[in-house]
């Protein structure tokens, strides 16, 4: 091999460095979060816990997801009950029962109400504003459900084991939040700098079954 010829070949090798990102540059997240009754007794059923980082790259430049995101009235529920959105998302908000319906919020984060509505028929809302936002049926007074609006996608939810894992994190220290509806969430510490992958564990405890109901005048269609 000439000498030019190396030398072009060893530039084209550092070039591929610095073209090509190493697999390091992102980790992931993982652990449980346990939740027990504030007489200490442990819950079930452990899904429906968010788990989230705080900020990531001061949650700038995030945009949401394509696709349909969908809190549906079905079985006399809001189904699902706790759905976690990036800030700048659409939820629609579908009837699939035969029976009149209602959906509506007085939260800080997202006011609306879309009146009454039948089978098959759907309204929508934009949440633009970080925060969580309690939904309720005017006509139903047990259905509510909660959506919490997040300021970037590095977010999951917990399996009815409690398990988590959040893929994707870009390496550096986080602080990583467990949220549900029923209680305080919990924010510690979460470390990617050492290695690809850290365990951030959480014991949450149940305060509540619901949230406290308020209702506004009614809206008619």
């Amino acid at each position: 091999m000439s000498l030019a010829r190396f030398f072009i070949g060893l530039g084209m090798f550092f070039c591929a460095i610095v073209v090509f990102p190493r697999s390091a540059d992102a980790g992931f997240l993982y652990g449980q979060v346990e939740v027990n009754t504030k007489d200490h007794r442990p819950l079930g059923d452990l899904s429906g816990v968010v788990v989230y980082l705080k900020e990531v790259n001061g949650n700038k430049g995030f945009s949401p997801a394509k696709g349909r995101l969908s809190m549906a009235s079905e079985n006399m529920r809001f189904n699902p009950e706790i759905l976690p959105v990036l800030e700048g998302s659409s939820v629609v908000f579908p009837n699939n029962e035969d029976m009149i319906h209602n959906a509506f919020s007085v939260s800080d984060a997202k006011k609306f109400d879309f009146g009454r509505y039948g089978f098959g028929e759907e309204n929508s809302a934009l949440f633009d504003k970080p925060g969580p936002v309690t939904v309720y049926c005017k006509i139903h007074p047990r259905m509510t459900g909660y959506i919490l609006v997040l300021e970037n996608p590095f977010f999951t939810m917990t399996d009815e084991k409690g398990n988590y894992t959040l893929k994707g994190v870009p390496i550096g220290n986080y602080k990583a939040v467990a949220w549900f509806p029923f209680g305080e969430s919990q924010e510690k510490k979460a470390d990617l700098t050492q290695g690809e992958k850290a365990e951030v564990d959480f014991s949450l405890v149940k305060l509540r079954n619901s949230n406290p109901r308020k209702n506004p005048a009614e809206k008619k269609r």
